[in-house]
């Protein structure tokens, strides 16, 4: 019986392939010249190309009158989608899965305790360090952002064009008025700046006031402090 590991992780975007060898009794590298260490196959989430993978493995490695043996290395959910997949159809019949004794953590499992830890330890001592660590500082704002439950998204539109209609529908319900005369709009002025090369503009969301600064190269949103403001 033929036997090939595949190593996924997720969290680099990498996969890798080896091969059981009876003589030495140990894994190999497959064959370099393998259609599997295509760039498409081996960089990348695993699940988008599950079934070219396995395929690939049944038409390189099948041995007549036996099966195939996956031997899986990444994370349960993974796992689960090439369960699935060899579980049913005409692969039941030639390909037999099983875990690898190394495994990888699904990331929703590890998660609260990783950002309770981050939010009650390290944030606080960041925060307070000074400019020399600013670098770091924006990249922790940027991880909160990213893991807090509140996902902002903004709809942009001409006016009176039914954005809130389209919001509405997203939903499923009927959060913001609609109607067939302008009901949510509202004038906003913006004043040329004193700057020929930079600008911000402040506003104002979920009760906090925020400015977006412009310069030459880019731009940046940040919540409004009285230096800043």
């Amino acid at each position: 019986m033929a036997k090939i590991k595949i190593i996924s992780n997720p969290y680099q975007k990498k996969v890798a392939y080896q091969s059981w060898d009876e003589y030495s009794a140990s894994w190999k590298e497959v064959d370099e010249n393998s259609d599997l260490l295509k760039e498409k196959f081996i960089k990348g989430f695993f699940p988008f190309n599950i079934k070219e993978i396995v395929d690939m493995i049944i038409r390189d490695y099948k041995i007549p009158n036996e099966k195939v043996n996956i031997v899986f290395q990444g994370t349960e959910d993974e796992y689960k989608e090439l369960q699935e997949l060899c579980g049913v159809g005409e692969y039941a019949d030639i390909i037999t899965v099983e875990k690898d004794i190394f495994f990888l953590e699904n990331a929703r499992d590890i998660f609260p305790e990783i950002n309770e830890v981050f939010n009650e330890s390290l944030r606080p001592l960041v925060m307070q360090t000074g400019n020399v660590y600013k670098k770091i500082k924006e990249e922790l704002e940027k991880y909160t952002d990213v893991t807090n439950d509140v996902i902002p998204i903004c709809v942009m539109g001409n006016y009176s064009s039914g954005k809130s209609t389209f919001i509405n529908s997203l939903i499923g319900c009927e959060i913001l008025p609609s109607g067939a005369e302008p009901i949510t709009a509202k004038i906003y002025k913006i004043r040329q700046s004193f700057y020929e090369d930079r600008a911000s503009v402040s506003l104002k969301y979920d009760n906090q006031v925020m400015k977006l600064k412009f310069d030459d190269n880019s731009f940046k949103f940040s919540a409004a402090t009285a230096e800043n403001v």
